[in-house]
């Protein structure tokens, strides 16, 4: 089945369900466009850059923007966001090279790459499970937590995921 748009990543849970402080911080130049729940990463020069696709090169997912923007703001523009750690967890919708997948209890335990979109629907997030690239480990699916709503047949299903620590405090650019 091909990818639908139901796409992006949202924060599902944090440490004592306390929800995490909103945050105003610069933007680098050149981000151009993004939606709610764009990850960014806090760049050498102390503003925020758009994270890309997991590749095993540099990959940093820090921050979650909380707003759209559609239109490119000037370098030096602050925008709300929240900061990503190990106490979160956050769902995701899960494919398989572009295909949307469901959510089944294999995948509970393992480790996935991102795959962030760089075409129409710009910077949607999903879990792809081809991706060798581990940034997430899947801890649980939605299907276990709210059955009501979900089924392991749901396609695209819903992994609910934790960061893991080396995308969070890895090396920035």
């Amino acid at each position: 089945m091909a990818i639908t748009n139901k796409r992006n990543i949202w924060l599902y849970s944090s440490e004592g369900n306390v929800a995490p402080a909103k945050l105003n911080l610069k933007i680098a130049a050149s981000q151009g466009t993004f939606i709610p729940g764009t990850l960014f990463y806090m760049s050498t020069s102390g503003t925020l850059k758009k994270s890309d696709t997991a590749d095993g090169t540099g990959d940093l997912y820090q921050y979650m923007a909380l707003q759209e923007v559609t239109s490119e703001l000037a370098a030096n523009t602050e925008i709300p966001v929240i900061r990503i750690t190990e106490d979160q967890i956050f769902a995701v919708y899960l494919e398989n090279n572009t295909a949307d997948l469901a959510a089944t209890q294999a995948l509970i335990g393992d480790q996935y790459g991102l795959t962030i979109a760089t075409a129409a629907p710009i910077g949607y997030v999903t879990v792809d499970i081809n991706n060798g690239n581990a940034c997430v480990e899947v801890v649980n699916i939605m299907p276990n937590v709210e059955p009501s709503k979900n089924t392991t047949s749901d396609s695209p299903g819903i992994a609910l995921v934790r960061f893991l620590d080396t995308v969070l405090h890895g090396t920035r650019a």
